[in-house]
């Protein structure tokens, strides 16, 4: 267990027993984590003002702006739904330093996708890896076949921490792919279409409700931040060797 989650935990179990010196500690210790986390994060946002071509930096500066303006506001909620803060007090509520240190975290991750992709080139066009998008949403991928990858998507999504998850085999065509499922074979068909469009993988989900709660969804920019693990492309063969 990271120290992020043990932190997490610390403070559900402040919250639960009401240590009025515990939680103090605790906040300070919120505040600590979220300023190392955004420590990190404008750090790789300098480096790729630095090194991306300036058409690309000016598209990521456009989704940092958009991620940014969205940050606080979702931290402020999980302070009142999660930790019981008050409409104005929300600062004084370690589960908002907290969500706000998770949420520029993972978007830590997405800027490093960035980076790497520009620095590796044609190394980083391809399918495979493990992608997220920084909103609480990965997507593994393995190459099957020419024509065939097998996935898995996974998310958290919004204050209220609303689950999802789908995976299969979709069809391939260059730089899009199609999947398709059913939902216990009955209603209409659910597909996510995915494509690749520079360093993102952009999924757009149709009739995706029966896979996931009633505020997440699968739709986002994802961006690729690592390789597979043995064991992850292990299973997802699996899942492709199940395929009909």
């Amino acid at each position: 267990m990271g120290r992020r989650w043990r932190l997490w935990l610390a403070v559900v179990l402040v919250l639960a027993h009401g240590g009025a010196v515990q939680a103090e500690e605790t906040l300070a210790e919120a505040r600590s984590e979220f300023a190392a986390a955004d420590g990190l994060l404008n750090a790789l946002y300098a480096q790729a003002a630095t090194e991306l071509p300036a058409e690309a930096f000016e598209d990521l500066r456009r989704d940092q702006r958009r991620w940014l303006a969205g940050r606080d506001p979702y931290a402020a909620a999980v302070a009142r739904l999660q930790g019981g803060a008050a409409e104005g007090a929300e600062e004084d509520e370690p589960w908002f330093w907290l969500a706000r240190a998770e949420r520029t975290a993972a978007r830590s991750e997405v800027l490093r996708g960035w980076l790497v992709y520009f620095r590796d080139g044609s190394d980083a066009t391809g399918w495979e890896g493990v992608w997220v998008d920084g909103d609480g949403g990965t997507v593994w991928v393995a190459e099957v076949a020419a024509d065939r990858v097998a996935l898995q998507v996974f998310v958290v999504r919004g204050p209220t921490f609303h689950l999802g998850e789908l995976a299969g085999v979709a069809e391939r065509h260059g730089r899009t792919a199609r999947f398709t499922a059913r939902f216990e074979d009955e209603g209409p068909p659910t597909w996510l279409t995915l494509v690749i469009e520079g360093p993102r993988l952009r999924v757009f989900g149709e009739h995706t409700w029966p896979f996931h709660g009633v505020r997440a969804y699968f739709d986002g920019d994802y961006v690729r931040v690592r390789t597979l693990e043995s064991g992850e492309r292990a299973e997802l063969l699996t899942l492709a060797d199940a395929a009909p």
